[in-house]
């Protein structure tokens, strides 16, 4: 038995505006570790992926620190940015993660708010779009709602894959007094795209690169439903006493849900296989509750905190077995017509329920030295329903810990350290398994971290930082199934510069270097290779914004990153090479029709021309290609 769940002018005024610039990450970034606003991207890291870790299997995700649950990626209509969490930043948190943390910013109302702007134009690949924005709030700002609505109804992806998708969110709030705060998430999206698809190759070696196509399967379409919602609650109850709750709901479907796999050898002939999930559902349900006492004053100040969080996640999925469709030469792929499917299907059911009891301290002494340690114990039970009907269950009680320093050595010097052993999530087996969409237990992961940040001025920033991560991590093994491999550890350092160059010019800089090991039985047995599959060692970005002092309604930017090489075998004996992206873009502010308005014309992915790379999964995929973006901002009422 199943537990529920709990008609702009054409008129162009050419004349100084105050326009704001909402898309401009390199401006907002506090380092360079990681900060999404909009559809711009600055940073080393990614909502997916921090220091080789891929964050979608850690489920490291807050929303303003609250603990959440995601299945899949929260829609931009209800956020005003996302940033990366590691180092000090991390050092700071009630309740981090240790292979890092993004952390969701929520949109809002200001008193008296009455806005509303509109965004079109032409994304990456000759995707079109319209992007509706608004806030509303009441005088004293007691009540607001902030939120939006994005319609893409012909969206484009780097592999030629195409679809449609819409989405609706707000974020109301309401505030009886200035001592309570309650706030509401509330998120629609409804997308139809083509099924996915990557590549594999029989023998250690690449396969000949696909000419500049799509291999999608024309009738293999998917179709997904998403919503998130939740509330918010901050309270003071006293002068020395916070409450803080959250509750959060999120139910994404697909249905149906197809992926292919185009295994190529060396003569450019592709084997296909196609995976059809008739239905994929995950829902999750989070809570957090938290009590903080504050005492002390002057040159000591403490808190006190005790939280119980707590999840339930429940996955469902009912599948057919693989297809054949044929094997054909790459670049001459001829589909047949939709095949009828058995109607014997694979029913998979997996329900997860964890609690999670937390004490903590921060204390910050002659504003100098501040400390950190938090104390914790989960209980985390897993039953899961095989297609046989076969039911098994498994309960797991853990103590886990997090310390952090943050010293002060001067007014422009600060030294941080850090420690973090927590759970963390291992994903689901991917479609190229056999023992696909089977979700695996979580692991029990460490981070030890190291660093310092120096303030070279006022405006520009340093952050040298070491760091070290262990976690018993899953891959595809070689009988095939997706699963536990061994420990793996990501020992590295990295570098931040971030701030104001000079006046109008701002910067995002870093890069990181690290050693992957994996050790274990498979790999004393030889069977796999110490390097893991799909991670690559070196990562560096470099962005640059600069306004035009003789134009100063003009900046420009550019970007350059770099991903190193990655291992495509368990065995390490071939791999994927590094290579280099650039962009170069331009922001223009002026007035439409008397309303502000902002320009932005970017060219992206230069130097780059579907490069191959290699995912954790074992299997290929190819980079992007050449893009340009020409939007358009107005503010058609404020």
């Amino acid at each position: 038995m199943r537990r529920p769940l709990v008609a702009i002018p054409l008129l162009f005024l050419i004349l100084p505006a105050s326009a704001q610039e909402p898309d401009n990450a390199v401006l907002r970034a506090r380092d360079a570790f990681g900060e999404r606003v909009g559809l711009e991207q600055a940073g080393l890291y990614t909502e997916q992926q921090v220091r080789g870790f891929d964050l979608n299997t850690a489920a490291a995700y807050r929303i303003e620190g609250a603990f959440v649950q995601r299945e899949f990626q929260f829609p931009d209509p209800i956020l005003s940015g996302v940033s990366v969490k590691v180092g000090v930043n991390a050092a700071r948190l009630d309740y981090p993660s240790p292979s890092g943390v993004v952390d969701y910013r929520l949109r809002s109302a200001a008193p008296g708010d009455r806005k509303l702007n509109m965004t079109a134009g032409v994304r990456d690949f000759g995707t079109k779009f319209v992007d509706f924005g608004w806030s509303v709030a009441t005088e004293d700002g007691k009540f607001g709602v902030a939120g939006g609505s994005i319609l893409t109804p012909r969206i484009k992806y780097p592999n030629g894959t195409k679809g449609d998708i819409y989405n609706f969110g707000v974020v109301p709030h309401w505030q009886p007094t200035d001592k309570v705060l309650v706030r509401g998430v509330l998120s629609l999206e409804r997308s139809q795209y083509d099924g996915d698809y990557s590549f594999a190759t029989p023998v250690a070696a690449l396969p000949p690169k696909p000419g500049n196509r799509s291999y999608v399967i024309p009738w293999a379409d998917v179709k997904r439903v998403s919503l998130n919602s939740g509330i918010f609650v901050d309270a003071v109850l006293s002068p020395n006493l916070d409450l803080s709750l959250a509750t959060f709901y999120v139910d994404t479907t697909r249905k149906p849900q197809y992926f292919s796999v185009l295994t190529v050898d060396q003569s450019a002939m592709a084997d296909i296989t196609l995976f059809r999930n008739i239905e994929n559902r995950g829902r999750s349900f989070t809570g957090e509750s938290k009590l903080t006492y504050r005492f002390g004053e002057g040159d000591a100040r403490h808190a006190l905190s005790t939280a119980v969080r707590g999840r339930q996640t429940r996955s469902d999925n009912l599948s057919n077995a693989p297809l054949r469709l044929g094997r054909f030469p790459l670049n001459a792929v001829i589909y047949p017509a939709e095949p009828s499917f058995p109607a014997v299907t694979n029913a998979l059911e997996s329900d997860v329920d964890q609690v999670i009891g937390s004490v903590g301290y921060a204390g910050t002494y002659f504003d100098m030295l501040e400390l950190r340690g938090g104390a914790h114990r989960s209980r985390y039970t897993k039953r899961v329903r095989q297609p046989s009907g076969a039911m098994s269950q498994r309960t797991e009680k853990t103590w886990f810990y997090n310390a952090s320093v943050v010293a002060a050595l001067g007014e422009k010097t600060t030294l941080f350290a850090n420690t973090v052993k927590g759970v963390e999530e291992s994903g689901v087996a991917p479609q190229n398994a056999l023992n696909r969409n089977e979700v695996l237990p979580p692991v029990i992961a460490k981070q030890y971290e190291l660093g310092v940040r120096h303030a070279l001025t006022q405006k520009l920033s340093l952050t040298v930082a070491g760091f070290d991560t262990t976690k018993l991590t899953a891959a595809l093994r070689p009988d095939g199934q997706f699963g536990f491999v061994g420990d793996v550890r990501h020992r590295g350092g990295e570098v931040s510069l971030t701030g104001q160059l000079g006046e109008g010019t701002s910067v995002v800089i870093g890069g990181m270097v690290m050693t992957p090991r994996l050790s274990g039985q498979l790999v004393d047995a030889g069977l796999i290779n110490r390097r893991p599959v799909g991670v690559s060692s070196t990562l560096a970005v470099a962005s640059i914004d600069h306004r035009l002092s003789f134009a100063p309604n003009w900046s420009l930017d550019a970007r350059m990153n770099w991903q190193g090489p990655r291992s495509a075998n368990n065995a390490n004996t071939f791999g994927t090479k590094g290579y280099v992206s650039a962009s170069v873009g331009a922001r223009y502010s002026f007035t439409l029709g008397g309303r502000p308005a902002l320009l932005r014309l970017i060219a992206s992915n230069l130097l780059v021309d579907r490069p191959w790379f290699a995912a954790p999964n074992g299997l290929l995929g190819q980079g992007p290609y050449l893009a340009g973006r020409a939007t358009l901002r107005v503010a058609l009422y404020e």
